[in-house]
């Protein structure tokens, strides 16, 4: 690749020296005939983690919060209360977790669970459920929502009802509200005795296999091709056994991470289910934190073991009889950070990566296997140590937001290429080692980690700014394309999200309308391209340029970023190549041009993506200001 860099440049040398005209326009030249390292589909990968409004709110479509009663029910943490009875919490066969909730009736005095607070779409039905253990003479269990302007409600009598078993009680609604508004749920029981509380669900009709339909539908624009999962520091906490199993017996649990409870609810076979119907791949992380050789070899186990083996066969009982397809791992995450659980000195993780590694080899040698890495000390240590072990190695970055415009948008992409010229030089210190075992990045966190903060915990709200930074991180890998293997934007939903999603609304932030564009767009092999004589290996001063081919050769895509608050002319130069008079640009941009705008999913869109028909006869189009743009145009005549 660096040979391609030099290659490139000298051709701009030449074509200035054969007398390109001097022009007050910026110039971008491309020759198609000098390509990179076809640019791996992995790049536009995406990272999902149980923290924040990520899982709960974002993906998962359940509407009740707490719903196995992590909390006891009437604390003032817990999103329940209690109406006109006690409700003890029963720590005797419980349901789910520690305990469950015991509501205490009585003659005359209907009794019930509250929770208030609740948020609902327009134009949809509801469905749920309710596990409940009547004990004594109880004669009507009831759920409802209460709310203007919707009131819906299902009754369950005695007959329904045996006294000292749980049952699943079942129902549907179907809700004529013409916009979104606020409601109660609420559980309540008549009698005398006892009603014991399971478990309490509720859910939009239209989810899918218990996902939100509206965060799916923009997940399926997006088209990442791979999805990281559970974590993050989450991994390093989790027992990914407690994700397993009926759903609605899975232990509640305290994030082990980050603020908040942990339901379970979306677990191994819900994520592989998610790909499945998304038609992408998944990427597990392994917990090499609090987590050991013995527990992670059964999740591999359970994930491609035959049915003839002990975690394979229960798979098959949770209604999975083929293995799964899952050939990414992550050994671990950020064991370097002492926030980290089980986080460890480089000399210990060298020793845990590789039993790791070389076990899931041997039971299953065409794994694709990443480590984890941190430039500098760490990787230092690390590479050498690990190097043949394993087939990739994590970097993960975050940044802040500088206040000059330029250097803002310039930032992640300045931080892609620390990373690379580290990698560099570490190519260049182990040569040996390398030209045995290439050891390409996975950079499978990455963000900007700066903004108001709307969405839930670090639930930072993105502007058009922040979208053109993306832009020009993307065209850094591009660059590298010999070096990364992958790229996981950090993360999808909510958490510094790609997409923002409250109960009422989902909609794409600029990040998540530019990482869409590129991957439905752009083109796989880089070519070379240059803007007003600038070097090729950095981010522009300027307008700043990527070029790529469609895999069979027929299409030239030229992305152009202009972080200007003027709209920019520029002229094509595509050398030798022949390209079509008819052509086609997508431009994502704010239509009053202001940098700060920022799209809210309970409003209509103020960033968006348009296209349209463009003439390059004249070869010259014009760039709005503070806009990201790809071009399409056929080569040949």
């Amino acid at each position: 690749m660096k040979t391609f860099f030099r290659l490139s440049l000298l051709i701009a040398a030449f074509l200035s020296a054969l007398g390109a005209e001097a022009s007050a326009e910026d110039v971008v030249r491309i020759d198609v005939a000098h390509r990179g390292a076809p640019i791996s589909k992995y790049i536009y990968g995406q990272f999902i983690e149980h923290f924040g409004n990520c899982m709960d709110v974002g993906l998962w479509a359940e509407l009740l919060r707490d719903r196995k009663f992590f909390y006891p029910v009437g604390n003032k943490v817990s999103p329940w209360q209690i109406s006109g009875a006690e409700c003890p919490m029963d720590e005797t066969e419980p349901f789910a977790g520690k305990w469950t909730p015991a509501l205490a009736l009585k003659e005359g005095e209907p009794a019930a669970l509250v929770q208030k607070g609740l948020r609902f779409r327009a134009g949809v039905d509801f469905e749920g459920h309710l596990w409940v253990r009547p004990d004594g003479d109880v004669t009507q269990i009831s759920a409802a929502l209460e709310g203007a302007p919707v009131e819906a409600r299902t009754e369950w009598n005695a007959d329904a009802l045996k006294p000292g078993e749980y049952r699943k009680l079942e129902f549907h609604w179907t809700v004529a509200a013409s916009e979104p508004f606020g409601g109660t749920f609420v559980i309540s029981a008549a009698g005398t005795g006892t009603v014991h509380i399971g478990c309490a669900s509720l859910m939009p009709a239209d989810n899918i296999d218990g996902m939100r339909a509206d965060t799916i539908a923009c997940l399926k624009e997006l088209n990442s091709p791979i999805y990281r999962w559970p974590g993050g520091n989450f991994v390093s906490g989790y027992d990914w056994k407690d994700g397993i199993g009926d759903r609605d017996r899975r232990p509640p649990r305290k994030n082990p991470a980050w603020p908040g409870i942990e339901m379970n609810d979306f677990g191994f076979d819900e994520f592989m289910h998610f790909c499945d119907y998304m038609k992408t791949e998944p990427y597990i992380a392994v917990n090499t934190g609090a987590g050991q050789i013995d527990s992670a070899l059964e999740e591999l186990e359970y994930a491609l073991g035959s049915t003839k083996t002990p975690n394979g066969k229960l798979r098959a009982e949770n209604g999975h009889t083929r293995p799964y397809a899952v050939r990414f791992w992550g050994i671990g995450n950020e064991m370097f950070g002492d926030w980290q659980i089980g986080h460890m000195p480089v000399e210990e993780y060298v020793k845990k990566n590789n039993l790791f590694a070389d076990a899931f080899h041997a039971a299953y040698p065409d794994l694709y296997l990443i480590g984890v890495g941190e430039v500098g000390a760490w990787d230092d240590v690390f590479i050498p140590g690990a190097i043949g072990h394993i087939e990739a190695i994590s970097e993960h970055f975050y940044t802040g937001k500088k206040p000059e415009t330029l250097q803002r948008v310039q930032q992640v992409a300045y931080e892609v290429k620390r990373i690379a010229d580290a990698h560099d030089q570490y190519r260049f210190r182990w040569q040996n080692l390398y030209a045995e075992h290439p050891l390409p990045i996975a950079m499978d966190e990455w963000n900007y980690a700066e903004g108001p903060t709307v969405f839930g915990l670090a639930g930072i709200r993105f502007d058009l700014l922040d979208g053109l930074g993306v832009a020009e991180a993307l065209h850094q890998f591009f660059r590298r394309s010999d070096l990364f293997v992958m790229a996981n934007y950090a993360q999808t939903i909510n958490v510094l999200g790609a997409i923002k999603a409250t109960p009422v609304g989902v909609r794409f932030e600029s990040t998540g309308l530019v990482l869409a564009l590129y991957r439905n767009v752009f083109g796989t092999i880089p070519v070379y391209a240059q803007i007003n004589d600038e070097r090729i290996d950095a981010p522009s001063s300027g307008i700043d340029v990527s070029a790529a081919i469609t895999p069979e050769g027929r299409f030239l895509t030229v992305a152009m970023v202009n972080p200007f608050a003027e709209t920019r002319e520029v002229r094509l130069d595509f050398g030798g190549t022949s390209v079509h008079a008819k052509g086609h640009i997508w431009r994502m941009t704010d239509k009053q041009s202001d940098p700060a705008a920022h799209n809210d999913p309970e409003e209509p869109a103020r960033i968006t993506v348009a296209d349209e028909a463009v003439n390059l006869k004249k070869r010259t189009v014009s760039l709005p200001p503070y806009s990201v743009n790809i071009l399409k145009a056929q080569i040949g005549r």
